[in-house]
């Protein structure tokens, strides 16, 4: 429930919903986790910052070391955060059965980053072939996207988001794929959706959002002055 509510960018609701959780099994890594992102969202980053430590000191979960780095990013703490983020790649491959499972979010870890990329649409590939879910298509569409390889992330990306899901993290990257195919009018659409549903969906993705939708906004406004003034 708390993701859900998070998703849906009710922060109140999931802040009660992981409090619970906790409240239940103080040792539960997830919801731990989870009031850490909410706690980040709120901009209270040393609360999320020790949340997140206290989640992976008991499961360390690699999107939650992720996401513990980019919380250290936002707050300007790089080499706290290259520090996670190598722990991401250590776990990622400490042994065999552990990248198998992690294939996934491995991928989207060295997307985000912008690097291994090649790496990362191998993984990507791999596990695809294991899940076809929603989850999956818009991991292979952000690691194509990376890469460079535009169309085929977009064609990638309209998989993602055939059950129409209100996902913001997955409207987010379906706007930044539009961006990449001069695509704008839709890529204003996706990115606003996405800021609509939860303006704070990730501490670090959510700006990139607003400043693209910014960029975007502008640029369709100057095409519409410029085509009226032809008139």
């Amino acid at each position: 429930m708390g993701e859900r509510y998070f998703q849906s960018g009710d922060l109140e609701d999931a802040e009660s919903s992981y409090a619970s959780g906790i409240a239940v099994d103080p040792n539960h890594y997830r919801s731990l986790a989870g009031l850490a992102k909410v706690r980040a969202a709120q901009g209270k980053s040393e609360q999320a910052i020790q949340l997140y430590q206290r989640s992976i000191a008991i499961v360390p979960f690699p999107v939650y070391v992720a996401e513990l780095g980019d919380v250290y990013t936002k707050e300007g703490k790089l080499r706290e955060a290259e520090q996670q983020y190598e722990l991401v790649e250590y776990i990622g491959h400490i042994s065999e059965l552990n990248r198998v499972l992690a294939n996934r979010e491995l991928a989207l870890f060295y997307a985000d980053r912008g690097i291994k990329l090649r790496e990362a649409l191998e993984l990507a590939r791999n596990e695809l072939a294991v899940r076809h879910d929603i989850y999956t298509w818009d991991a292979l569409a952000w690691v194509l996207y990376k890469n460079g390889q535009f169309s085929e992330a977009g064609q990638a990306m309209e998989k993602a988001l055939s059950l129409h899901t209100n996902d913001p993290q997955l409207l987010f990257h379906a706007g930044m794929i539009c961006h990449s195919l001069a695509r704008e009018v839709d890529a204003e659409d996706f990115l606003r959706r996405a800021l609509k549903t939860n303006p704070h969906f990730h501490v670090l993705d959510a700006e990139v959002a607003a400043h693209t939708l910014a960029d975007i906004s502008r640029s369709l406004g100057a095409d519409l002055r410029s085509s009226n003034a032809q008139r």
